[in-house]
């Protein structure tokens, strides 16, 4: 004799496994990494603590050449995040600005050019060469400098040699 039920028993538990299996794609709660947070993160810690290179200027150039794992979009919302620090953006290379005038005799005496290059992007890691520009015996870099995104947020995990100019 067949019961009436099991049709609507095998819809429940049908319906149960595929809600239990849903909920198995992934960690839910551990956010991916935002690689344009990872690069602001990096360009924000080399402004705030080269205040002595930034005194005085205008223009922040950043050379966005060699910048990996940015679509489009997320090329254009880290230039535009750049506005926040209340100075003229240039997306320009070393080589442009001098062509344009703004630097002259290795000096860019309204601005400072910002390269990140070398970059190496591994999961939730990011090992990156980094500079601040100014003049010739104006800059200060960075070299392997390693971050990492946990909990929602990017840190730094080491650093490698850093030098002035």
């Amino acid at each position: 004799m067949k019961n009436r039920n099991t049709p609507h028993l095998l819809v429940l538990i049908m319906t149960t496994l595929a809600i239990m299996l849903s909920g198995c794609t992934g960690n839910s709660s551990k956010a991916a990494p935002d690689i344009v947070a990872g690069y602001q993160f990096i360009i924000d810690m080399l402004i705030t603590s080269n205040s002595n290179l930034t005194e005085g200027i205008e223009y922040l150039a950043i050379d966005t050449t060699n910048l990996q794992g940015l679509s489009p979009d997320d090329h254009s919302k880290l230039i535009q995040s750049l506005d926040q620090y209340k100075w003229k953006v240039l997306n320009k290379t070393y080589t442009q600005l001098e062509s344009e005038g703004f630097i002259t005799d290795t000096y860019f005496e309204k601005g400072v050019l910002i390269t990140i290059k070398d970059v190496r992007i591994s999961g939730s890691k990011m090992t990156v060469n980094v500079s601040l520009f100014r003049g010739g015996l104006a800059a200060q870099g960075l070299d392997d400098l390693e971050i990492g995104f946990k909990d929602g947020q990017w840190n730094v995990l080491k650093t490698g040699p850093t030098w002035v100019a």
